[in-house]
């Protein structure tokens, strides 16, 4: 008897990625998991990305494998991906990018590890990095500690990770308002419940860094992006019943200093210490964390790396 297996919905935003988008989708139809569903979401491209991207669909789409060419005129990934969000019809969902790619095994290793836990939410898995210049490396990745890993590291970047949909949709789906680190805050309301999750230590995705970047080349450049990221994330924080939430909001904080430090590295002092005054002058801050933010952000300007470990897990 053959055992019908769960369909998955696969969600890839692209704006003017007409030379790399097949290669993306090329690696979602090289999967060795069937059912998927495929959503491609244009996000106002000027060059010929819809139209390779609907000659792409005519040529793979099958019936286990359907492909949706959509269009959100709302700019911003983050848009872009509640357009899939909404039209996908799956009971579980991952976001991709269209300039990376997946290992053929990914969904499959993914599924197995919803299927041995029927109260998985999320799973999620390793990435590789490759540099225009040739190097590599991987991102950081741990089974414990999650939420924190999150604030500091970004454990659950866009494609490192696969949701149940309708956990995904009952935490709010993608911030729209955010237009950098919206993945970042993303991630910290779906582990802010303490859901149950399950990581595979194995690299599945490989991210490509690209000349041309979508969120720019300098933390300066987007000045303001960033903030109102590290102010959502914050709220959310303040507006869970965790009992150790005051900790993790503590953790936004590090991360606006840190930011004040980039843009100080940058060439900007005017952003730094405008950052930096309005961090530290925060009532809920004590001498004793405000001293450690001090020391993180002098560290960190100066050229240093790590100054996460002055604030370790509680």
């Amino acid at each position: 008897m053959t055992v019908m297996k769960e369909k998955v919905t696969v969600v890839v935003p692209v704006k003017d990625r007409e030379r790399l988008l097949p290669r993306a989708l090329d690696s979602v139809a090289a999967q060795s998991y069937r059912p998927i569903e495929l959503i491609v979401v244009d996000n106002g491209s000027t060059d010929n990305t819809p139209a390779i991207a609907r000659s792409w669909a005519d040529k793979h789409a099958a019936d286990d494998f359907t492909v949706k060419v959509l269009t959100e005129p709302t700019p911003g990934a983050a848009a872009a991906r509640n357009r899939g969000l909404a039209a996908a019809t799956a009971p579980y969902i991952l976001f991709f990018d269209s300039d990376d790619t997946m290992r053929p095994q990914l969904i499959t290793k993914a599924m197995k590890a919803f299927e041995s836990s029927p109260d998985t939410q999320l799973v999620y898995w390793r990435g590789a990095y490759h540099l225009a210049n040739g190097s590599s490396g991987s991102f950081h990745f741990t089974r414990t500690g999650r939420l924190h890993c999150q604030l500091l590291h970004s454990l659950l970047s866009t494609i490192f990770y696969m949701s149940r949909t309708d956990y995904m949709r009952g935490v709010g789906g993608w911030n729209a308002t955010l237009r950098g680190w919206d993945d970042w805050e993303l991630g910290i309301r779906l582990l802010l419940p303490s859901p149950v999750t399950t990581g595979l230590d194995e690299t599945l995705v490989d991210v490509y860094a690209q000349e041309e970047s979508i969120t720019g080349t300098s933390f300066s450049s987007r000045h303001g992006v960033w903030e109102r990221a590290l102010d959502a994330a914050e709220h959310s924080i303040l507006a869970s019943s965790r009992p150790d939430n005051e900790y993790y909001r503590l953790l936004t904080d590090y991360r606006r200093i840190i930011l004040a430090a980039c843009y100080r590295r940058e060439g900007h002092p005017d952003y730094a210490h405008e950052l930096l005054h309005k961090t530290l002058a925060k009532p809920v801050v004590t001498p004793w964390q405000r001293l450690k933010l001090r020391l993180a952000y002098r560290y960190t300007a100066l050229g240093g790396r790590a100054a996460y470990l002055l604030f370790p897990r509680p």
